[in-house]
């Protein structure tokens, strides 16, 4: 059996597009570091060796690309825990893009050996741990009806992921091309057998994403593992200043996959402090970014 070796966990929470008063920039998304990120940090971990509190840094400028994910219209790929996305410079729409298959699930041995196997020279596959509060339904009437039902518990999803450079001209338009992508993909999706999906079958293009990412800040984590701060807004329509997604996360890249138990329980309490102390800030209504992005 192959070993699993864990590329990197990342921690993430929605936050309400709504409490963004203006278009993101680098000044708001720094206003909002130093408010309400920073104090936590201060306030809930212990200092460096030197004295020095944990956080460094602030937000640069955002990079902006283009995100469209592509599935069928029955939702063909996220009902097998399989997403597929397209993203590029905003500045070069039409140029070459990344192209990536993803799977993502809770059981840490699914989501590690299920292949995803590109097939350009350049195809580059990672494994890493999804870490988001913890949402319960809360009843099934009503779509996306969620609660965090407790501030210090979380839930761990797995994911394996293929991407590879592509041409905009050479986008999938039917199952039969992804799987030209993505050779696994045929293995994974088409011996299920699933009702009317066939290689032939189509797929439908999301809604064009405008993703502003803000990236800098970091926190210390210990054993020279730090947590990089991300700050994310999805725009759906180019028209609207205020964004219609936002999420606040940061990632923390492993050594030899793996992740010392202080540095582990930094990072757990870190997070679990900021579902705390953001809890007015936070979207319980949807469970991910990428649930809202695909084809409706």
């Amino acid at each position: 059996m192959d070993s699993i070796h864990n590329d990197g966990r990342e921690y993430n929470q929605l936050l309400q597009p709504t409490k963004w008063a203006a278009e993101p920039s680098a000044d708001l998304a720094n206003a909002f570091w130093t408010k309400r990120l920073r104090p936590v940090i201060q306030r809930h971990l212990d200092k460096r060796p030197s004295g020095k509190a944990r956080f460094q840094g602030e937000f640069d400028p955002a990079k902006i690309r283009h995100v469209r994910y592509w599935d069928t219209k029955s939702h063909a790929l996220a009902s097998h825990e399989l997403t597929l996305r397209q993203r590029g410079k905003a500045s070069d729409s039409d140029g070459k893009q990344e192209i990536t298959l993803k799977v993502r699930t809770s059981d840490l041995f699914v989501s590690a050996f299920t292949a995803v196997s590109g097939s350009r020279r350049d195809a580059k596959t990672k494994l890493e741990e999804d870490i988001s509060p913890l949402q319960v339904q809360l009843s099934s009437a009503g779509r996306g009806r969620k609660v965090v039902t407790d501030y210090s518990a979380t839930r761990s999803r797995f994911s394996r992921s293929t991407t590879q450079s592509i041409e905009s001209e050479a986008l999938p338009s039917t199952l039969a091309q992804a799987c030209k992508l993505f050779p696994s993909l045929q293995d994974n999706l088409m011996s299920r057998h699933e009702r009317g999906l066939t290689l032939k079958t189509r797929l439908a293009p999301g809604r064009l994403i405008e993703e502003h990412v803000f990236k800098g800040p970091k926190v210390d984590l210990g054993s020279r593992i730090s947590g990089e701060f991300a700050l994310t807004f999805w725009f759906f329509e180019k028209q609207r200043r205020v964004p219609q997604v936002s999420e606040i996360s940061f990632k923390c890249d492993l050594d030899g996959g793996l992740m010392p138990l202080t540095v582990a329980r930094r990072a757990h309490r870190l997070f679990v402090a900021m579902q705390e102390e953001l809890a007015d800030w936070a979207n319980i209504q949807d469970s991910s970014k990428t649930e809202l992005a695909l084809p409706r």
